[in-house]
């Protein structure tokens, strides 16, 4: 069922239940970051945002995969 704070397109539904940030919200703070490592953005949500390892996992992966824009037309 979506969550009508984040609706039905949220990719981390439970991520952004969880932390309160939509992926919009995540892909700006990451982007300002300036990391493109997966292992140090990683490590940096989960310190600098307290995110948990798994959930800083997927996310670093998926805003650092390369073929993200290619399959998601609203990256």
């Amino acid at each position: 069922m979506a969550d009508e704070k984040h609706g039905a397109d949220e990719p981390f539904p439970s991520i952004a239940a969880r932390y309160g940030r939509t992926v919009e919200v995540w892909w700006e703070l990451i982007e300002e970051s300036g990391i493109a490592d997966e292992a140090e953005l990683a490590a940096w949500l989960e310190r600098e945002h307290e995110v948990g390892g798994e959930h800083a996992a997927a996310l670093a992966s998926y805003f650092l995969d390369p073929e993200r824009e290619a399959q998601d037309p609203s990256a």
